[in-house]
């Protein structure tokens, strides 16, 4: 699975499917985070995209093509969970250690958070409890920010 398209074909997913999912994702994506909030993704989608996140960050293809797909999922379904978590443990877990990748990841990120809820609560969320919160990837967060 190298492309998007790879993947839908591989889950069976058509054009109304992602269109579906993808709002599903939004939905719940929005305040992410925030107190009192407490949206859930219906749990065959949260499935789908577990399985669907697994069979990439755990693939033999490069770390560049993983960040590439990886950024491509989360704009199709911007799930916190299963589309960004996984940068935050390619990077603690020292499997994403270029310069470069780490880059384009922060670049992202600040991209994210400058969009629409739906983009940013959750990126603003990841790297709350994630990245900041770690002793072991806080400082290389911020450095990768500003």
């Amino acid at each position: 699975m190298q492309t998007l398209n790879d993947i839908f074909s591989a889950y069976k997913l058509n054009k109304s499917d992602v269109k579906r999912l993808s709002n599903e994702a939004k939905l719940a994506s929005i305040d992410c985070g925030k107190k009192g909030v407490n949206k859930k993704l219906p749990e065959d989608t949260w499935d789908l995209f577990d399985e669907i996140s697994d069979k990439l960050w755990y693939s033999t293809l490069e770390n560049s093509q993983k960040i590439f797909l990886g950024f491509q999922l989360y704009e199709t379904f911007p799930s916190y969970y299963h589309f960004l978590t996984p940068f935050y443990h390619g990077i603690k877990n020292k499997e994403i250690i270029s310069q470069n990748e780490k880059e384009i990841i922060w670049k992202q990120f600040m991209k994210y958070l400058a969009s629409e809820n739906y983009y940013a609560d959750p990126v603003g969320y990841v790297l709350w409890v994630n990245f900041f919160e770690d002793e072991t990837t806080v400082r290389d967060t911020w450095q990768g920010l500003l």
